[in-house]
């Protein structure tokens, strides 16, 4: 990720791209270590990888690139507190590192630290500070020394002179010349190549996309009564006396549309929502949008709202303006305190407004009749049996704008895994870049339930298990979560449709069966 400046919204990394990451990765001797995920480093490995993403911002040097000054030749490495909570062995390994690439490199490093035998031992030059202010300037001889130390301090501090510089430090100085033992070229390792990444995506792509295609194509076809799909589509048998041609395209079609629809955009909202949250628990329902979904539903369903000439139901727009004003309170509550997104107060939003609504979910329903009830609790459950063609068509365009903006946002989600200030310090909007996460999410997660009403767990159970497939890339996650979770859901639409035929149970009921399990071994895996 080192290459992310230089890189637009939707390219991918090239030859030149690669080439330059293996070439800062062996320069800092972590070459080997660049299939590792970050967060199972060490202190000292996880300081060298940083270390390299900012050497990597250098790129290649061409020949007019040479005939420029060193600074510009070779580049500047700015760091604060490299050594800052490293033991002493990754210390060592810092100052090595930091020796060898101005030694080797020509890279001019400009540091601040606290750590005095640290600077001594590596830095020909010193500005000490002291209240904001410079206390002294100059070459590390001239500057370093016992009483300028003690000025520093403002204390009397016993100092030793250090066996390399023969200056005053309060500490004994790591030997710079010091080399860990670790392979300059880091082994015969390579980093995949700009082919092999793409070749790896469409691979994933096709494999989940025919998974997708078997299903929208079967299952249609299962059910309670065997219809054939010859005379579905035999077009010569007026519509009114075919029976398996209403069957598939009144009663099946929609429900495997819908399902697919549904299980793309969840899954696709809760790899999102894992990723600006930073939770791998985090599901599309966390931040209240459905609470409002659901409260819309139910007012529409208690007091038999209906929208007139136009097509689409009303129970299905009024859950549409639920979520939209629950993500519209969330943002507002999140924008209050903070000039910028933070993700903790979202998240605490996202829960006081989903309790609240909830509580008023309970207040209409106390009030509606027996028949308003049952309606209201099956589409609390989550089902497709509602679903028609018009309710779809009402709804694409809104998931496929969030679609885009997932498309758009996928390599930052990579950068924001890193943590915001690593972000930031590789060049990345994080504001922005949280408020279209949390916005196109929220709009997707609307568009979902305003189809097939509240259906849990697709929103964890498929990113984890996409995860576990083909990694954390979340430009692979992405589509291949859409195309997994769209054939999961039609494939628990088909069970539902079929374990106790005739009778039709909810989705969301065969989903939860799923994923109740799925989520306490999520949650015991992650202790």
């Amino acid at each position: 990720m080192g290459r992310y400046a230089h890189l637009g919204a939707f390219e991918i990394e090239g030859p030149a791209d690669v080439a330059v990451a293996c070439d800062a990765l062996a320069a800092t001797g972590t070459l080997h270590l660049a299939e590792r995920p970050f967060a199972t480093l060490s202190g000292g490995e996880k300081q060298r990888v940083i270390i390299a993403a900012a050497l990597a911002q250098l790129g290649r040097r061409t020949a007019a690139d040479r005939a420029r000054t060193a600074a510009e030749e070779h580049g500047i490495l700015l760091l604060d507190e490299p050594t800052a909570s490293l033991d002493l062995k990754y210390q060592l390994e810092i100052a090595a590192l930091l020796g060898r690439l101005h030694d080797e490199r020509g890279v001019a490093i400009v540091l601040s630290t606290h750590d005095l035998s640290f600077a001594a031992g590596l830095c020909r030059t010193l500005v000490l500070l002291r209240d904001g202010s410079v206390l002294a300037s100059g070459p590390t001889s001239e500057v370093l020394t016992a009483s300028a130390v003690a000025d520093l301090y403002e204390i009397a501090l016993p100092t030793a002179q250090t066996l390399q510089t023969r200056l005053p430090v309060p500490v004994p100085v790591v030997e710079k010349r010091w080399r860990p033992p670790f392979p300059a070229d880091g082994g015969s390792h390579r980093l995949e190549t700009t082919v092999a990444a793409t070749v790896r995506l469409a691979r994933t792509v096709v494999v989940f996309g025919a998974l997708a295609v078997t299903a929208l194509l079967l299952a249609p076809l299962v059910g309670s009564t065997t219809i054939s799909l010859r005379r579905a589509l035999d077009w010569t048998t007026p519509f009114a006396q075919n029976t398996d041609a209403q069957i598939f395209f009144i009663a099946r079609l929609p429900r495997t549309l819908a399902g697919a629809f549904v299980g793309a955009t969840l899954a696709t909202a809760g790899v999102v929502f894992q990723g600006l949250l930073r939770n791998p628990l985090a599901t599309p329902f966390t931040l209240g949008v459905s609470a409002g979904a659901a409260l819309g539903a139910m007012l529409a369903i208690t007091f038999n709202w209906s929208l007139g000439a136009l097509a689409w139901s009303a129970v299905p727009a009024a859950s549409l303006a639920g979520s939209l004003a629950a993500v519209g309170i969330v943002y507002a509550l999140a924008q209050a305190r903070h000039r910028g997104l933070s993700t903790s107060v979202l998240l605490l939003a996202g829960v006081t407004l989903n309790a609240f609504l909830s509580a008023l979910i309970l207040f209409v329903q106390y009030f509606a009749n027996f028949t308003d009830t049952y309606r209201i609790l099956r589409w609390l459950m989550g089902d497709l049996d509602v679903s028609s063609y018009e309710t779809l068509g009402a709804a694409l365009p809104l998931a496929l704008a969030a679609f885009v903006v997932f498309a758009w946002i996928a390599r930052p989600l990579n950068l924001l895994s890193l943590g915001p200030d690593s972000a930031e310090a590789h060049g990345l909007d994080v504001t922005r870049t949280q408020r279209a996460a949390f916005l196109s999410a929220s709009l997707a997660t609307g568009a979902a339930v305003s189809v097939g009403g509240p259906i849990g767990f697709i929103g964890i159970i498929v990113p984890h298990l996409v995860r576990l497939l083909v990694g954390a890339d979340h430009r692979i996650v992405l589509p291949a979560s859409a195309l997994f979770g769209a054939a999961f859901l039609i494939g628990c639409d088909v069970m539902s449709r079929t374990l106790i035929a005739p009778v039709v149970l909810p989705v969301g009921i065969i989903t939860a069966l799923i994923g109740g399990p799925f989520f306490l071994w999520l949650l015991i895996r992650n202790r």
